[in-house]
């Protein structure tokens, strides 16, 4: 601490003298011959120019907007109803209606979508939000419906037939990979899609009735007469004073039962006969035109 004290104390003895650089300077460029050229004017430009500074401004309020506004990307989700039967209500209004053992997949929100896209899995009936600027679309398995708004059902499928039945609305149905194959459903419209197309269980085969022919045509009664008694193999011929007019004509049909010809004799001529008991023969007495 001693030499501390008299360290402090010779400094107070110190004096300093200011030393004048420019003719320090001087002075040695005069021993040196060293010959200093004027300074010319010069621009000062800065590290960082302006307008660079204002670009790099404009680019951080362009990234800052663009992650605050950049619309966020569909997210899908898949609902499994293994136990009962689960009813899913879309952000549009939609809602499905999923069967016990179905799965659907489905979008929680639309951005960047212009189409409600549906993967079903089992069965479901789909009651669909009208919005004709985006498509609701539902695939199963090589079925794809396609539909604006509407309420249908789905059942079938899993490689086999799959039944599609349109309660409201209209609907489009179409083979996935084969888009020719396509059919419009109405109201009440039920259709089976089959490997080889679809089958309308809607349809009901019209009943085709026997063709009916008329075998009507014009006779002389001497026809009707020699018909009669052929057929009936001589068991219906003349009385003895049997009067018949042979010239005589009527239309009748002679491919009828012997006993619906008689009856027809008997209202359209004037017509009269006998029925021999013990011989077992009807007797004609009288066949005239009426």
């Amino acid at each position: 601490m001693n030499k501390l004290n008299k360290i402090l104390a010779q400094s107070k003895d110190i004096h300093y003298r200011s030393v004048d650089t420019d003719k320090a300077w001087d002075k040695f460029r005069a021993k040196a011959n060293i010959v200093q050229e004027p300074i010319k004017n010069t621009k000062v430009i800065p590290l960082v120019p302006k307008q660079w500074l204002s670009i790099a401004a404009g680019l951080v309020l362009l990234l800052t907007a663009t992650f605050i506004f950049w619309p966020e990307a569909p997210k899908f989700e898949t609902t499994m109803a293994s136990v009962e039967s689960s009813v899913i209500k879309m952000i549009d209004g939609s809602v499905i209606n999923l069967d016990k053992n179905s799965e659907v997949t489905y979008p929680v929100n639309y951005d960047g979508l212009d189409e409600r896209y549906i993967v079903l899995t089992g069965n479901a009936t789909f009651d669909v939000a009208h919005n004709p600027n985006m498509p609701f679309r539902v695939l199963k398995d090589d079925l794809l419906i396609e539909v604006l708004g509407t309420e249908f059902t789905l059942t079938g499928g899993d490689n086999g037939n799959i039944e599609v039945e349109n309660h409201e609305g209209s609907v489009r149905a179409s083979d996935v990979n084969d888009p020719t194959i396509t059919i419009v459903l109405l109201k009440g419209d039920k259709v089976n899609f089959t490997p080889e197309g679809f089958v309308d269980l809607n349809y009901v085969a019209p009943v085709i009735p026997e063709p009916i022919i008329d075998h009507t045509a014009t006779y002389s009664l001497y026809e009707i007469y020699f018909h009669l008694y052929e057929r009936s193999n001589g068991a219906i011929d003349l009385h003895p004073n049997a009067k018949i007019d042979g010239r005589s004509t009527v239309r009748m049909d002679l491919t009828q039962n012997l006993q619906v010809i008689i009856d027809s004799l008997d209202e359209k001529t004037n017509f009269e006969y006998n029925y021999a008991q013990q011989v077992d023969m009807i007797l004609i007495k009288k066949l005239l035109e009426k």
